[in-house]
């Protein structure tokens, strides 16, 4: 894992915004973007099982602000994620 795992999520790409048919819909794995970009997760041996994450080099959750490696969260385990799904778009009216 590389220092970049633990960089401030302000380096995160910001998520897409989502409307319309198949909003919602969990999607496989292999499809998820790699590239720093806030997603939902759902990761049936973790707990919980659906959660925000990035991908940076591995799957990371969030912790106080920061995205981190699960290993460094909950020791040595790695997120088995089956499935994934855009963040949605924020309330319109927030």
């Amino acid at each position: 894992m590389t220092d970049e795992a633990t960089e401030n999520t302000q380096s995160r790409q910001p998520a897409p915004v989502l409307s319309g048919e198949g909003v919602g819909a969990w999607l496989p794995i292999a499809t998820a973007p790699k590239d720093r970009t806030e997603v939902i997760l759902f990761a049936p041996d973790e707990d919980p099982s659906v959660f925000t994450a990035m991908y940076i080099g591995d799957w990371c959750r969030s912790s106080s602000g920061q995205y981190k490696p699960n290993n460094e969260l909950y020791g040595d385990r790695e997120i088995k994620a089956v499935a994934w799904m855009p963040m949605p778009a924020p309330p319109a009216n927030a």
